[in-house]
């Protein structure tokens, strides 16, 4: 049997809810929140006020005038500036990405690149999408060993079917998982999986499991983005993590 190597990991990021799609390559343009609001200049302190001295009572001109005292100038008033503020540092925008094309690996990666180190990622991605991706693959290559894949995506579930060659024989199979993550890794659980009918070989349904699992294996041990959460919802998928 042939099989290709990239949809046994194309396998695996499903099972995985794509996750790895993130640490392939998966972000675009910036949107950064630069605009940040000067603080006001403080008051500039006025002139010194100027002192008014205080008139001698007139007095009969047969007494004599009592000498005035002098009164004291008041003190300038001073001003002390108050340290300004700190201006808090623009974050840089969560980065959302719908529905990605999974084969333009190129863009993918330079996109990439742009993304700051520690920004946040999201990934939001539709189970109709994802099989239309894998289709499209499937009818570029040649001999994949796979056919008339289905994803769907349901409430903490993830489905995956289609037909699996072995040798000359065409086997159904479905598997059903869900995730976690852990460490910054999707963690996947096969909670059932479905090979063939009452007519299968053993060897064959062996050979398929294997293969499913060994496909969960293929998440790179040190992935350039750290994710922090996986949700399953109906017909969608959300991803979230952050550059490293």
């Amino acid at each position: 049997m042939k099989s290709s190597r990239l949809f046994e990991i194309i396998l695996a990021i499903t099972l995985t809810l794509l996750a790895c799609c993130l640490s392939c390559g998966l972000a675009g343009r910036l949107l950064l929140n630069s605009e940040t609001t000067p603080l006001a200049a403080p008051p500039t302190a006025t002139s010194e006020p100027k002192t008014t001295p205080i008139p001698s009572s007139p007095t009969p001109s047969s007494k004599a005038s009592p000498t005035p005292t002098p009164v004291s100038p008041r003190p300038s008033p001073t001003y002390t500036p108050t340290p300004a503020a700190a201006l808090p540092t623009a974050a840089a925008t969560p980065l959302t990405v719908t529905d990605p094309s999974l084969t333009d690996r190129e863009l993918l990666e330079q996109q990439f690149r742009a993304a700051q180190t520690g920004q946040e990622l999201v990934l939001l991605i539709h189970d109709d999408h994802l099989e239309r991706e894998i289709a499209a693959y499937l009818a570029a290559q040649q001999e994949t060993g796979y056919r008339n894949v289905s994803v769907r995506f349901k409430p903490g579930l993830v489905e995956l079917g289609g037909e699996v060659q072995v040798l000359s024989l065409w086997v159904p199979a479905t598997v059903w998982g869900q995730v976690a993550v852990r460490d910054c890794k999707p963690e996947a659980t096969i909670t059932e999986l479905e090979v063939g009918g009452f007519l299968t070989p053993k060897w064959a349904k062996d050979y398929i499991a294997n293969l499913v699992y060994d496909a969960l294996d293929r998440y790179p041990d040190d992935p350039p983005v750290c994710l922090e959460s996986v949700e399953i919802r109906e017909g969608e998928a959300l991803v979230k993590g952050s550059k490293r």
